[in-house]
């Protein structure tokens, strides 16, 4: 099930929406969200239930070791380690069917959604991360957990909200009108780019890169429509994602932020999915004031593990390492020389650049 099915639209969310106020207390508000969250996320999935709880469980006592063991680093960083690599795991294995691909009575392609797998196990990094660096307290509460793991708002496109910033909100939240009414619009709004924007742009893509009758113009915009397409797609699921939290009472970061020109193509970069960027930044110390040794090495990380994360695929790592190729340059040469074109040039540049790194993920 996702955002824009129909069944989603007009059954679950209002459903759900009604029910939510019925009491006022955060405990069954939570209640509420973590049934219809797994009713959500294993929509014709069943084997989703014992993934998640199997995962939240080790999340928590990974959580709880760390915190209590804060003294003995070289235990922390061995549980941290086993948290990421259970993630992973779970995400190559059950998410992305990296493993058994081939073997269809093997397959996990209909067991779970990639992308939606893929926020699920960055949740869990990010959780355990953040109690490891002291950025958070662990959580004894284990349905408190459960909440910020499984909900729904940000299932499927983000944001990647991480936990400190919203407990507060999972032990106290209201749900006013005017929370409502701002949901609600962003709904609406959302819905309408992914079904009549995103859905029109895809046609053209198709048409544009048919096979059978290719031609310079098609290619072009075939092109421009993919990007175009993915761009009112995500930014679409990403505004009823913050729409639906707004229903809820919860209050997210916004997940992606408008292109601008001066940015270049790091900005652009950082505008697109902006808090799961930010984590892999965090983690890989991309910082401003770096050497160029330093800055070329934590960069290609970035850009490595950010591939792998959308799709384990050959074409997906080669566009990731092009894209932080082209980020390393802009930093260290050509952000002063790039810095002072005309605005209309600048975004020429980004069109090209675009075009020509992010159509690897479409021709594979």
């Amino acid at each position: 099930m996702v955002y824009s099915d129909l069944i989603f639209i007009l059954g679950m969310f209002p459903i759900m929406t009604i029910i939510s106020l019925f009491d006022r207390s955060a405990e069954y508000k939570n209640l509420i969200l973590i049934v219809c969250s797994l009713l959500f996320f294993s929509w014709g999935r069943p084997f989703a239930f014992c993934l998640i709880f199997l995962s939240v469980i080790l999340d928590w006592i990974f959580g709880l070791i760390i915190s209590k063991n804060r003294e003995n680093k070289a235990l922390c960083r061995i549980f941290l380690v086993l948290d990421i690599i259970m993630n992973v795991s779970l995400m190559l294995i059950f998410g992305q069917n990296i493993l058994y691909n081939k073997v269809k009575k093997l397959s996990f392609d209909a067991a779970i959604l990639p992308l939606g797998m893929g926020y699920y196990m960055l949740r869990g990094i990010s959780y355990v991360y953040d109690v490891f660096k002291g950025n958070c307290k662990a959580e004894k509460n284990i349905f408190c957990l459960l909440t910020y793991m499984v909900s729904l708002h940000f299932m499927l496109v983000g944001p990647l909200v991480r936990y400190g910033d919203i407990e507060p909100q999972i032990r106290h939240r209201e749900i006013t009108g005017a929370k409502l009414n701002q949901g609600l619009n962003k709904i609406v709004f959302g819905f309408g780019k992914v079904v009549l924007l995103a859905g029109v742009f895809e046609q053209i893509k198709l048409a544009g890169l048919n096979g059978n009758e290719i031609t310079t113009l098609g290619c072009w915009l075939g092109m421009l429509s993919f990007l175009a397409q993915y761009y009112f797609l995500f930014t679409g699921l990403s505004d009823m994602a913050k729409g639906l939290g707004l229903t809820n009472g919860f209050v997210y970061p916004d997940n992606y932020t408008n292109i601008e020109a001066d940015g270049l193509f790091t900005g652009m970069i950082k505008s697109f999915n902006t808090t799961v960027v930010d984590f892999f930044s965090e983690v890989f110390c991309c910082k401003k004031n770096m050497n160029k040794v330093f800055t070329f090495v934590c960069y290609i990380l970035c850009g490595l593990a950010l591939s792998i994360w959308y799709q384990a695929k050959v074409n997906f790592i080669i566009v990731g390492l092009c894209a932080a190729v082209l980020c390393i340059l802009e930093k260290l040469f050509l952000e002063r020389p790039l810095s002072k074109l005309p605005d209309l040039v600048k975004y020429i540049y980004l069109v090209l650049t675009a075009l020509v790194i992010f159509g690897g993920l479409y021709f594979d």
